[in-house]
């Protein structure tokens, strides 16, 4: 504080440690949670009639696919973290977001109960 009372957040010759990227990184971390959140706890109440429809099953087995994808992502955490700690971050992320993306680009052309087991 300054003697009158206002506060000085200046630092003279204080550089961001991270190089100015660290909000880009909030957002990005942000982001991902906000998608995969969403689709894990939105999947249930948006596609559930038209999935027991499609594949003329009743409520529990198609509902077991919606309970199949968090317990995957929370079940394969540590798997991730040994995978981060050999290649890095950026390397396990695309890796994991091109298989998620090719997990759920396959469900839409397989109708079958179990190849939704297995893609999700």
């Amino acid at each position: 504080m300054t003697s009158d009372g206002n506060t000085n957040n200046r630092v003279p010759g204080a550089i961001a440690p991270d190089g100015g990227w660290g909000w880009i990184i909030v957002f990005a971390s942000f982001m991902i949670h906000f998608i995969m959140d969403g689709i894990t706890y939105s999947m249930g109440d948006v596609f559930l009639r038209p999935m027991m429809d499609n594949l003329n099953k009743t409520r529990g087995p198609v509902s077991t696919i919606f309970g199949i994808l968090p317990a995957i992502t929370q079940a394969t955490g540590p798997i991730a973290t040994i995978f981060t700690n050999r290649y890095g971050y950026r390397r396990v992320t695309i890796v994991g977001a091109c298989l998620a993306a090719a997990g759920f680009l396959a469900t839409y052309f397989w109708m079958n109960l179990w190849f939704y087991y297995f893609a999700i």
